[in-house]
């Protein structure tokens, strides 16, 4: 009994000790499975940095075909190929490449002479993670971009099926909305979603996820300027320009456009409250940071007509149209001063002067030609008025289809006059 007991001691030692070192040895595989991936993404981000694309994703399906298929390292995979891709074939292939580089970057050994490189069917690998991972947040924002990049390509395209087109917005919509719901937190989503509810005029849901992007640690400036814009439609103007004012602080200075616009907003909300010196104020720094785009002309244009200031509205109109000769919004706003003022000897001189400058420019002539037309028949010369909108539509033919919506515009004013 005694040696029983002893055998049985002896066997629980040995079975204590394998397991002790089973243990261990799983403990230190992890360490070290976990040490290798840390060093490996760090690999992966120090090439991000130097802009060597098709090295990561070489790297990455090395990766994937050595440890299996794990979900991160594809979806990193996918991310840099939508992110980085210099071109791509019906959106099946991605096609990546190396930027040229001064210096080798750390021991990546031959990998980095590969200077080109494939992403191929991103989808299927989304999909494929989705399906075995139905809770993995990144894969469903990726599916996202994914649908989006398509989304942005045809939104904008005449010729696009619009069924097309509300299909793509309404899966990009899906995959953010799931991506959201299951934790995942971005940026460009929220703004996406914000930008999506705004168009659908659900203005409350739409301020909801621009506010996400607005907290103590981050504050994104594109949203700030739809919160600007959310706050002004609301006549809520102290807080239109505040958020206004926010993101101009934010804004990178290249972003001139996005700076033009809060600058407009902060101007506008300003109006409203009666800061008129600032509101003029910021109007002119739009004009100077961006002298081709009329908005700012034209709110200080409606401005000074209400202060009666002719000399100051002369001068906006002929500086506008000067600087930006193609938009015909510049040239609505022309005509109703000049029927307004019956100062038809402005516009006249404003006009020759514009087609000396621009005698090469059908655009701007069938432009200049059309408002001389509206100009003429108002003053009861309509004979003189078809002659000047057939010159107009003439030169619209030299840059537009003979079926142009356009050209078929040009002269309507004749059929809105009451009998």
């Amino acid at each position: 009994m005694i040696k029983l007991f002893r055998a049985n001691i002896f066997l629980i030692l040995i079975l204590q000790l394998f397991f002790n070192y089973f243990c261990l040895t799983t403990q230190v595989l992890s360490q070290s499975a976990t040490e290798d991936s840390v060093k490996f993404l760090k690999q992966i981000n120090e090439l991000s940095e130097q802009k060597q694309y098709a090295s990561i994703q070489r790297l990455l399906e090395s990766r994937l075909q050595k440890i299996s298929f794990k979900p991160f390292w594809a979806c990193r995979m996918v991310q840099n190929g939508l992110e980085n891709y210099y071109g791509q074939e019906s959106f099946k292939i991605f096609y990546l490449r190396n930027e040229p580089i001064a210096q080798k970057i750390t021991q990546v050994d031959t990998i980095l002479n590969i200077q080109m490189a494939q992403l191929r069917y991103p989808q299927r690998i989304l999909r494929k993670i989705t399906n075995s991972n139905p809770n993995y947040p990144w894969a469903f924002k990726l599916l996202g971009d994914y649908y989006n990049l398509q989304f942005r390509e045809f939104e904008n395209l005449d010729f696009a099926p619009e069924n097309l087109v509300s299909k793509l917005e309404e899966k990009v919509f899906n995959n953010y909305s799931k991506a959201l719901k299951l934790g995942y937190y971005s940026i460009d989503v929220n703004r996406w979603l914000g930008i999506y509810y705004l168009n659908k005029d659900q203005t409350d849901k739409a301020e909801q996820y621009f506010i996400k992007n607005v907290t103590d640690k981050v504050e994104d400036p594109e949203s700030l300027l739809k919160l600007s814009e959310i706050s002004y439609s609301k006549k809520e103007f102290t807080r239109a320009y505040n958020y206004a004012a926010r993101a101009l602080e934010k804004f990178d200075k290249e972003r001139i456009y996005q700076i033009y616009d809060a600058k407009r907003l902060a101007a506008n909300s300003l109006k409203e409250l009666g800061e008129l010196n600032k509101f003029q104020t910021y109007l002119k720094e739009c004009i100077y940071l961006i002298p081709e785009k009329q908005e700012a002309y034209i709110d200080l244009i409606n401005y000074y007509l209400s202060e009666g200031n002719t000399p100051a509205v002369e001068t906006t109109i002929k500086k506008m149209l000067i600087h930006d000769p193609y938009d015909k919004k510049g040239y609505k706003i022309t005509e109703k001063y000049i029927l307004n003022s019956k100062n038809f000897y402005f516009a006249d001189n404003l006009f020759d002067e514009m087609l000396m400058q621009f005698e090469n420019w059908d655009e701007v002539l069938a432009n200049i030609y059309w408002s001389k037309g509206d100009l003429v028949y108002a003053q009861g010369l309509e004979t003189e008025a078809h002659k000047y909108w057939e010159i107009s539509r003439s030169y619209m033919r030299q840059y537009l289809p003979e079926d142009s919506e356009l050209i078929k515009e040009v002269g309507q004013i004749e059929n809105k006059q009451p009998n």
